[in-house]
């Protein structure tokens, strides 16, 4: 008995101490934004893990797909490759922060479908002022161009991510918050209590046998 009772008051203290345990864990989010896997790395609300590695696996294989840090704001922004978006597969992030701090993320594959790669960067051909410029260039009629209903979806699709990504990078924040803070009074109240009550349990079948 009285053994059973220092094994209830030993997992109490540790409901108590488990906020302080969890202050330092670093968390990861991730979502798929204009052709890029973006992961957020913080270890709480207002503290990002800068520099940190970030790793793509395939979930299924292990194969390493993708390696990057994240910069000053925790935020780290891979170019998902072609051949992924051609081929979508299920996706595993991991977060190295440093000190053994480690967290994970895993993205379906339903995730990567829909998405267009990332433009290359223009290259610049010159000092050459562009033909529509130059004096020997034709008079041009003035025509409208015409938009495809697939490039005016896509337009859209990239300007609704451009909103939602702020929306996204708060819910990793708060979610990190959440896990830093730990249990709140409530939650080691109700797990002591829930402690106590086996306990109780334990004393009445116990007294049970006595008889």
């Amino acid at each position: 008995m009285r053994r059973f009772l220092a094994c209830c008051l030993m997992l109490a203290g540790l409901l108590a101490s488990t906020p302080s345990a969890l202050a330092h864990r670093v968390h990861l989010f991730a979502y798929v934004s204009s052709g890029q896997i973006v992961a957020d790395c913080r270890f709480s609300r207002a503290r990002p893990a800068k520099h940190a590695e970030v790793v793509v696996y395939d979930a299924a294989s292990g194969r390493e797909l993708l390696r990057g840090k994240s910069d000053e704001m925790g935020m780290a922004r891979l170019a998902i490759p072609p051949e992924l978006l051609q081929n979508p597969a299920a996706l595993r992030l991991v977060v190295h922060a440093g000190e053994g701090h480690q967290a994970e993320w895993r993205l379906g594959a339903e995730a990567l479908r829909g998405q267009q790669a990332v433009p290359p960067l223009a290259s610049t051909a010159g000092d050459e002022p562009p033909a529509a410029f130059s004096r020997s260039a034709p008079a041009q009629e003035n025509t409208q161009p015409s938009v495809s209903t697939a490039e005016l979806e896509r337009a859209i699709d990239r300007v609704l991510e451009n909103k939602l990504a702020p929306i996204q990078s708060l819910l990793a924040a708060q979610q990190a918050e959440n896990h830093a803070r730990g249990p709140g009074f409530v939650e080691i109240v109700g797990g002591i209590g829930w402690i106590f009550g086996l306990f109780g349990v334990f004393a009445y079948l116990k007294s049970r046998k006595s008889q």
